[in-house]
C-alpha cells in the first residue's frame, strides 16, 4: 500500500490527449488512488470546490458514498482528515443499492454501517497538519464521469500501477511529460514503473 505521507522523490508524471486514450487509466480509478485534502474539510466542499464538481453531479448521479467503510446520508456534515478514505458510486441496483442510497427510505436499515458523526480518524484530534490526503475510489459510472476532474487536478498511484496503465495507452494519441519533460512513453514507463508513488495529472481533449 502506498505511504501518501512519505517525504521522498515523487515523479510528476503529465499526460495530454483525447478521452478516448484515458480507458487503461479507468481501473486505477477503481482501485483506489491519493488526492490533497485540507484536513477537516467537508466531503461536499472536497468534490464542489476542491475538485470542480457540479452540484447536479453531487445531488444527482453521486448516490452512494462511503467515508472510511461508513455509508453517508449528509455529505456536507461528513469531514475528512488525512488518511482518509472515500468511495463513491453511482445508483446500485436491487435492494442493497436502495438501502446503501444517500437519504434513500431504506436508510434506517443499514444504521450499524452508517456514520453519524463528522467522521472518524486522527484528524479530529487537532494536531494533524492543515493539509492531508485521502483515498478515493471511484465504482461504476463515476470512473468514467468523475476521473477527469480528478485527472486535472493530480492523484497519487503507484508507479507499478502507472506504468500497467501507460504500457496499454495508445502512445500516437498522446503526449508524456516527466517533471516538466516531454519524454516517450517507452522511457517513462522504464523510469516510474519501480516508483513507490508518483503524481499523475492528465489534460484531456474532445
Amino acid at each position: 500500500m502506498i505511504n501518501m505521507n512519505e517525504e521522498r522523490y515523487c515523479p510528476r508524471v503529465e499526460m495530454e490527449g483525447g478521452a478516448g486514450a484515458m480507458r487503461p487509466f479507468f481501473f486505477i480509478l477503481r482501485k483506489g488512488f491519493g488526492v490533497r485534502a485540507q484536513n477537516g474539510t467537508s466531503v461536499t466542499d472536497f468534490l464542489r470546490r476542491d475538485m470542480g464538481i457540479s452540484e447536479e453531479i453531487l445531488e444527482q448521479r453521486i448516490q452512494t458514498l462511503f467515508l472510511n467503510g461508513k455509508a453517508l446520508d449528509d455529505p456536507a456534515l461528513s469531514l475528512l482528515y488525512d488518511g482518509a478514505s472515500l468511495a463513491l458510486s453511482s445508483a446500485m441496483p436491487g435492494v442493497a443499492g436502495a438501502t446503501l442510497r444517500k437519504g434513500g427510505a431504506y436508510a434506517p436499515m443499514r444504521a450499524a454501517i452508517s456514520l453519524d458523526g463528522p467522521g472518524d480518524g486522527d484528524g479530529e484530534s487537532g494536531h494533524a497538519p492543515k493539509d492531508g490526503r485521502v483515498r478515493v475510489k471511484l465504482f461504476n459510472m463515476m470512473a468514467r464521469e468523475l476521473g477527469p476532474f480528478f485527472w486535472k487536478k493530480g492523484i497519487f498511484i503507484s508507479g507499478p500501477d502507472l506504468a500497467d496503465a501507460l504500457g496499454g495507452a495508445e502512445a500516437d494519441r498522446m503526449e508524456f511529460f516527466l517533471d516538466g519533460e516531454e519524454i516517450t512513453v517507452r522511457d517513462l514507463i522504464e523510469k516510474i514503473k519501480n516508483e513507490p508513488r508518483a503524481l499523475f495529472r492528465a489534460r484531456i481533449s474532445g
